[in-house]
């Protein structure tokens, strides 16, 4: 059995997002992950509306070390637990191109970031006052002024060493799209291993089954194959060359200029795909192969009618693929 969520992009309104959380939590699923993409709508601020107007479902932000010091995150975490304890947890990458490139910072040593981020969140969420000395962050004398508690942390990892982290430290490793492999696995069941921790995955990747659903979702991946390790890029059948060519186009003529590039083929072999019932069927393949426990669904865009019918079938297809069980 497993869980599902929807994970946001926050590039339309306020009014937009919350219309999608509140969707999410009627429709059935158990989660909302927000982007903290920098330059929408602040991630807590968004967070905060989302748990104030819903009753059970629990919130995120997907967020790196970079753009916020991780004592302000594990601050911002527990303001949002004090308004519905138990609904927070938090998501981590290594940094996007969509959030750094504008603010000019670079991901510098980003498995040593994250992990001296969950580091200090998880002692800040613990209580008390923190002396903590890193190469990238550190605190001294830190202590939140108010009540928090502990906070289930995922790790999105696709390069080697942020697998083998996320074993080693996250409750929950997130597997991108369809680049599970027993490699994958090994490398984050090794991390595991490091710190006697079970391993638990999630599968963060996008469906298509309707027509339009393909042509929505392809903007969306101008920005997530360039920001994706080698070993992707060969399992999804792409170059270098490829992929420079990708960004550079994206990044002097535009994210529409950029999509042309995607191929329907090519998006095939990076979502779950096909008519409902197959794509039922593939998520009960992966879950059954894999052992993924959660399942999140990009919502790529906010924009137009679409969405919260979208949102109502995908959870009816999720609830297909757990009948399948």
């Amino acid at each position: 059995m497993f869980t599902s969520g929807i994970m946001i992009v926050p590039g339309h309104s306020v009014a937009d997002v919350l219309a999608a959380a509140q969707a999410a939590e009627e429709a059935g699923f158990e989660s909302c992950l927000i982007a903290d993409e920098g330059f929408t709508y602040d991630v807590y601020a968004l967070m905060t509306s989302i748990v104030l107007h819903t009753r059970r479902l629990r919130v995120a932000p997907i967020t790196n070390p970079y753009t916020r010091h991780p004592a302000a995150t594990a601050a911002a975490l527990a303001s949002v637990h004090a308004l519905a304890p138990g609904r927070v947890f938090l998501a981590v990458v290594p940094g996007g191109s969509l959030a750094l490139g504008p603010m000019n910072l670079a991901a510098r040593k980003p498995t040593t970031a994250c992990r001296e981020m969950i580091n200090i969140v998880r002692a800040l969420l613990s209580g008390g006052k923190h002396d903590l000395e890193g190469e990238m962050f550190s605190v001294r004398g830190a202590e939140l002024q108010f009540p928090a508690e502990p906070v289930e942390i995922w790790v999105l990892g696709r390069g080697s060493k942020m697998l083998g982290l996320s074993g080693e430290i996250a409750d929950v490793t997130v597997i991108t799209g369809h680049t599970a492999s027993a490699e994958t696995l090994e490398m984050a069941r090794r991390g595991a291993e490091v710190s006697a921790r079970g391993l638990r995955l999630a599968y963060l990747g996008g469906m298509a089954f309707k027509p339009g659903m393909l042509d929505r979702a392809r903007p969306h991946y101008t920005y997530v194959i360039p920001d994706s390790p080698a070993q992707v890029w060969e399992k999804l059948g792409v170059t270098p060359r490829w992929v420079a060519d990708l960004k550079r186009i994206r990044e002097h003529d535009g994210t529409e200029a950029a999509s042309a590039l995607i191929s329907d083929d090519l998006l095939r072999r990076a979502m779950v795909a096909g008519t409902p019932e197959e794509c039922a069927s593939h998520i009960h393949r992966l879950a059954k192969t894999w052992g993924y426990k959660h399942f999140i669904l990009p919502i790529t865009s906010l924009e137009g009618n679409h969405v919260l019918p979208l949102i109502r079938e995908s959870a009816q297809i999720y609830t297909n693929a757990q009948r399948l069980s």
